[in-house]
């Protein structure tokens, strides 16, 4: 799975372009778009599990000092933002936040992030859609997701995403994913990637 990144975009000025798997764009009123993909280790959970835990982590990530007034609204499912190449819906995790900066500028962004965990080789993906809060556009935003599609997906249901068939549709895994995560989180604590 991989996005396909516009290599133009109106307004926009595409400043980083499929390089070690990130790509970026600016607009001159700060507003900021970009495209991450990344290999990735899974630890055998599924789409979902990896997804949920990238998405706490992000979150993890932006409770630091340099980072203040940090409002998370709930993450949540989200299958209308970012779609394969043919169109179709693909599950992804969304969290929508606002914080200060360390320039004591108000930001607003939306992210999206999705673990391929059961492809021939697995890969996060992660969209972000960052400006400031008087310039942040909704309408612009998902115009953007529109127009970077993920080719080549995996499963597009995070629970179809799963190693062992159905499991993560039980109800009860939250006990043996909390082992897990503790040895999972050595090997991904260097990777939260501030974009602003």
């Amino acid at each position: 799975p991989s996005w396909e990144f516009p290599q133009s975009h109106s307004g926009w000025n595409v400043t980083t372009y499929d390089t070690d798997g990130k790509n970026r764009m600016e607009k001159s009123n700060g507003c900021v778009f970009s495209a991450t993909q990344n290999l990735y280790e899974p630890s055998g959970e599924g789409d979902r599990a990896e997804s949920d835990y990238q998405a706490e982590a992000f979150i993890a990530a932006y409770q630091k000092p340099e980072f203040t007034n940090v409002s998370f609204e709930p993450t949540k499912d989200d299958s209308t933002l970012v779609k394969d190449t043919d169109g179709h819906a693909i599950e992804t995790k969304r969290l929508d936040f606002t914080y200060t900066g360390a320039d004591h500028k108000d930001y607003k962004l939306t992210r999206v992030v999705r673990v391929f965990s059961t492809v021939g080789r697995p890969v996060m993906l992660q969209g972000m859609y960052a400006c400031p809060v008087n310039v942040y556009s909704s309408s612009e935003m998902e115009e953007l997701f529109k127009a970077t599609p993920i080719s080549n997906p995996g499963p597009a249901d995070m629970d179809e995403g799963s190693s062992s068939d159905g499991a993560g549709k039980d109800g009860n895994d939250g006990k043996k994913s909390e082992s897990e995560d503790k040895k999972s989180d050595e090997k991904s604590s260097g990777s939260s990637p501030k974009d602003t």
